[in-house]
């Protein structure tokens, strides 16, 4: 295992979910750091003036939804990894997450440590 930090940004403005995030990276064997945002403009300010590895994006956002936030996402921050959480469990929103340039989507309900480690 090694000692590096993953610096992760999570767009998300449901507290349960950033709580049920937080846990389960804290349960991870990996070693994240975690930042919150509440919502797009937030995490487009925070990816145009912070360093991460990667960004955690909800898709229904009080300023943003669905894969438009993708978008806004991928055009602030062209080579930084973007995974999309969401409740919503939809084979064909999983690809056209992928299309608008998400590397993964992770369904809320089903996302353990070990998925977020991977």
């Amino acid at each position: 295992m090694s000692d590096r930090v993953c610096r992760v940004l999570l767009i998300e403005d449901n507290p349960n979910d950033v709580r049920l995030l937080r846990r389960a990276l804290g349960k991870s064997r990996a070693a994240f750091e975690l930042a919150v945002a509440s919502d797009l403009a937030a995490g487009i300010d925070a990816v145009s003036t912070g360093s991460w590895d990667v960004v955690l994006s909800d898709l229904s956002l009080p300023d943003g939804h669905g894969l438009d936030a993708v978008r806004q996402l991928r055009s602030s921050a062209p080579d930084l990894p973007i995974i999309v959480l969401t409740g919503l469990d939809s084979d064909e929103t999983a690809l056209e997450s992928l299309d608008h340039g998400a590397q993964d989507y992770l369904v809320k309900g089903n996302v353990t440590s070990d998925i977020l480690e991977r």
